[in-house]
């Protein structure tokens, strides 16, 4: 029930923020899929490829959309941000490799190419910053808390969910707040 509360709650804010439109359904089918990888994630520890590539592949299908209707991301904002997002984490999967070492599971490639698609470029950027952010406030408040050790796994993919959802809401305001900062 708690899901349905807060997925409810979610499109509800979702609603008022964007308004009735082509963006919010966008936006609530990826506040959908968002919610379901948290979901299969925390149940099962890990995200099936039939769950993230069928995803990425209604991604595409929605910027393609958005391309036609004028909204973001569109087709271009969203094929970069696959690129750079799964680049970015075939990077972190892959130079580990090359010294014998693993820090995480091949599939978070497709998660992470499954927040740009879904975001765009360039709130890509901001969503992997907001999932990072996100994470180590949990974790080191867990921590704190004795609810978890400093050994024990990090899931990236809900970090990544989170961060993905949190910038359907406010990812364009610190955009804005970026650019005004480096900028000026």
């Amino acid at each position: 029930m708690l899901v349905e509360l807060v997925t409810g709650a979610l499109f509800v804010l979702a609603f008022m923020k964007i308004g009735l439109g082509w963006a919010l359904a966008g936006s609530l089918i990826y506040i959908s899929i968002f919610i379901v990888m948290i979901i299969v994630d925390m149940e099962i520890g890990k995200l099936p490829p039939l769950i993230v590539y069928p995803s990425i592949g209604i991604a595409i299908v929605i910027a393609g959309i958005n391309h036609f209707v004028g909204v973001q991301p569109d087709i271009g904002s969203s094929m970069l941000g696959l690129c750079l997002g799964a680049g970015l984490f075939l990077l972190l999967w892959g130079v580990p490799r090359l010294f014998k070492k693993s820090i995480m599971d091949f599939g978070i490639i497709g998660m992470a190419g499954l927040l740009g698609a879904s975001v765009g470029f360039p709130l890509v950027i901001i969503a992997v910053c907001l999932a990072i952010v996100i994470g180590v406030l949990t974790i080191g408040i867990l921590l704190i808390l004795r609810r978890r050790k400093l050994s024990d796994a990090i899931s990236l993919s809900l970090y990544l969910s989170l961060g993905a959802i949190a910038t359907i809401f406010v990812g364009k305001e610190i955009l804005n707040i970026a650019v005004l900062f480096f900028a000026g």
